[in-house]
């Protein structure tokens, strides 16, 4: 049997093939209409469709030609070879035709849905986001929820960390801090609200009051680094105060809260420390408002008083 016998039907179903993704990415209009869709291209499934049912009618009609060709020179020649290459060429006719049959007893009978051509291309919608505490979108990444922040690993991919930088940067509100220790970027919720309006009482009616734009910076600061630790419970600052024989609390924080991302992974810390990185920005703060208040501040840190027993860190008024 000669591969030249099987030459007609592969060049149909080969065109056929190389058409399919033509009428997919290419937007043209047809010069000629084709065999039951005409010049109508406002539907590619029915373009491909027809482009299917004319090349298995022509791969059909060749063979059946190629088949009366070959009966007809097998008849009139009584040269041997003339003979074999006749029955070859029937063989291969006729086998061809079977592969075209066999591709529509299996597209019509056995599995109609193939011939079903969909090629309509949607949008797909993203992902709905999920909001994390205070409304920051949490899509395209996964953050934890720590005390009085969420966070991600500082490893993550820079897409994603880009994109959270980015959230935070846009939620009124929030400050971004990198934690080098802990290898997290981080983005800390709103101070509390009854904390910063003290806050900022005590900075701008003491003798030495500070400016609008320093008193801005200086909530900015507190809200990075001290509000994830800072204690709101009045009754614990009024305990706080007596302990301490002070007038005044101006804030406290205390340096070892429990971590809820622990809950939902345990590779998490169980508690997470303040940093000394943030217990001096904490000292800074309480001196800031010392100064302003018009207190004595000789000494280092005179009003901060930090005690390692019970993980509580004050700023006080004498």
């Amino acid at each position: 049997m000669k591969i030249h016998s099987f030459q007609p039907i592969i060049y149909i179903l080969t065109i056929g093939i190389l058409c399919t993704p033509l009428a997919v990415f290419a937007q043209y209009q047809p010069l000629v209409g084709l065999p039951g869709i005409g010049t109508d291209t406002s539907s590619f499934d029915a373009y491909i469709e027809t482009i299917y049912a004319v090349t298995i009618t022509v791969a059909a009609m060749l063979a059946v030609i190629k088949i009366v060709i070959a009966g007809v020179k097998y008849m009139t020649t009584d040269i041997v070879t003339s003979k074999g290459d006749a029955k070859a060429d029937i063989r291969g006719a006729i086998l061809g035709l079977l592969v075209v049959l066999a591709a529509v007893l299996i597209i019509e009978v056995i599995n109609p849905d193939i011939n079903d051509v969909n090629l309509t291309l949607t949008t797909q919608a993203p992902p709905p986001s999920v909001a994390a505490p205070g409304g920051i979108p949490m899509a395209p990444y996964t953050a934890q929820n720590g005390p009085g922040y969420i966070f991600i690993d500082n490893d993550a991919p820079a897409g994603q960390i880009n994109q959270f930088i980015a959230d935070c940067d846009t939620t009124a509100g929030y400050t971004l801090i990198r934690n080098f220790q802990t290898r997290q970027i981080r983005c800390n919720a709103p101070a509390n609200s009854a904390v910063v309006t003290s806050l900022t009482n005590h900075l701008t009616t003491g003798p030495n009051p500070v400016s609008s734009a320093d008193v801005d910076a200086i909530i900015t600061q507190y809200s990075t680094y001290v509000a994830p630790f800072a204690i709101t419970d009045a009754s614990t600052l009024a305990t706080i105060q007596s302990e301490n024989g002070a007038s005044d609390v101006f804030f406290a924080v205390d340096m070892f809260v429990p971590n809820p991302a622990f809950a939902t992974d345990p590779t998490q810390p169980e508690n997470v420390i303040m940093t000394q990185t943030q217990l001096d920005q904490f000292a800074g703060i309480c001196n800031r408002v010392a100064q302003a208040q018009g207190l004595d501040m000789t000494g280092n840190d005179p009003y901060v008083v930090v005690d390692r027993g019970t993980n509580i860190a004050s700023c006080l008024r004498p």
